[in-house]
């Protein structure tokens, strides 16, 4: 089992995009997707290819790389590939190779009564999105490669990319980890005794504690934090790469409901509790 990841600093943002295949559809453009705003999107009418370069100012550090709230099927291919040099050129230090872009539903989570063998998780969310953890590499530039022949929508959306170095503790998080659901809708009773509430947009919080963050791994956390604070959007996965739907349950882009405090516990070691709300 891996350890808690968080993606906090997002080096996508600071890239400069290009689109190397692929048609921006009107305003929905693909510097969108470098915007915190579930609104704003990338939108190509080109379903069978898209590749998107990127080139960074200076080498960026990364290991986590995320394509949030798409709409990718279940068949849609991704490919991740980071070199040394800009414009996708020199050493390539990172090739995910074609890979689902959406996880599919795991033995232990399918029921053949109701589920068609090629299913996934997401059929009855509102939202996907494709995770890529690898180990730590420098790079100058990156290029992504989209295939989605069997997108019904004729088209493919893109609302957010996250990319970077992550935070994982070498102990994970405490037991007693809350996941929750919640909604911004009011339940009203009737003097009938009836309940009536308006539907509204789910989203999830969770609170994990980190108890034995050491003296190493606290200025990374520290320095993150300050990042971020409560204004920016992360990525967190509380159950990286376990490749069933309590991954999937339990991993999304939010904000720290406030920025929590780093307790000093002991020798060389440091306690934080986090509340994490999804955006």
């Amino acid at each position: 089992m891996k350890n808690i990841r968080l993606l906090i600093e997002n080096v996508y943002d600071t890239a400069e995009l290009s689109l190397a295949t692929g048609t921006e559809a009107g305003a929905m453009v693909l510097a969108n997707t470098q915007q915190y705003g579930n609104e704003l999107r990338f939108v190509s009418t080109d379903i069978t290819a898209v590749v998107i370069a990127g080139n960074f100012t200076l080498a960026k550090l990364m290991s986590g790389f995320i394509i949030h709230r798409h709409n990718l099927s279940n068949t849609a291919k991704i490919r991740l590939e980071i070199f040394d040099d800009r414009n996708q050129t020199g050493k390539r230090v990172y090739d995910s190779g074609l890979l689902n872009a959406v996880p599919q539903t795991v033995y232990n989570d399918w029921d053949w009564r109701i589920k068609p063998i090629v299913s996934s998780p997401f059929d009855h969310w509102s939202l996907r999105f494709s995770q890529l953890w690898f180990d730590e590499v420098f790079g100058l530039s990156f290029r992504l490669t989209i295939n989605d022949p069997d997108n019904t929508a004729g088209e493919i959306e893109l609302t957010r990319a996250y990319m970077g170095r992550t935070f994982e503790p070498r102990v994970n998080f405490a037991w007693g980890q809350k996941s929750q659901l919640l909604s911004s809708s009011k339940q009203v009773r009737t003097d009938g005794g009836s309940i009536y509430s308006k539907m509204s947009k789910k989203y999830r919080r969770v609170d994990v504690a980190l108890n034995h963050i050491n003296s190493s791994e606290r200025p990374h956390l520290f320095n993150a934090l300050n990042y971020v604070g409560t204004e920016k959007d992360f990525f967190v996965s509380l159950y990286p790469e376990q490749g069933d739907q309590q991954e999937l349950e339990s991993a999304f882009a939010g904000k720290f409901t406030d920025t929590p405090p780093l307790t000093h516990a002991g020798f060389n070691r440091t306690q934080s509790a986090l509340t994490i709300e999804e955006c």
